[in-house]
């Protein structure tokens, strides 16, 4: 929460237990007695799954594809540039959700390279305009 190269360092102010529900209980059970000054005897998660709409929840869809309308991180071989928030309709773009870009606690795994992977996963010729590569 402290490193400023994390996402999750944005979101210091609430509490880990606010988008980690995993229906299981194990965020709690895992945390139960630790504080800071007794870390060691914490167990830590093998693995906990954040539901989409928990980020939705505070990161409107609308507001993040207005918000982010100017950036170029997205952009092709043409110079097509996408709205990585405002994803045409259509293909796979359906199955593309928060954390296939966003890594919230990784600082080595940057958004703009996570982005641009998961567009190049249907995407392999780096032309994001559709029907341009294979006749």
């Amino acid at each position: 929460m402290t490193d400023s190269a994390c996402m999750a360092s944005f979101h210091a102010a609430v509490e880990c237990a606010t988008c980690h529900t995993d229906a299981d209980g194990s965020m709690t059970s895992a945390h139960e007695g630790a504080t800071a000054d007794k870390v060691s005897s914490r167990v830590k998660l093998k693995e906990t799954k954040v539901d989409v709409a928990t980020c939705q929840s505070c990161h409107a869809a609308e507001d993040l594809a207005s918000r982010t309308a100017e950036v170029d991180a997205l952009t092709d071989s043409n110079g097509t540039t996408v709205n990585p928030h405002a994803l045409p309709e259509g293909g796979d773009h359906t199955g593309i959700d928060c954390f296939q870009c966003h890594s919230v606690h990784d600082p080595k795994a940057k958004t703009e390279v996570n982005a641009e992977k998961t567009c190049r996963n249907c995407h392999h010729q780096n032309v994001y305009e559709c029907y341009t590569c294979h006749e």
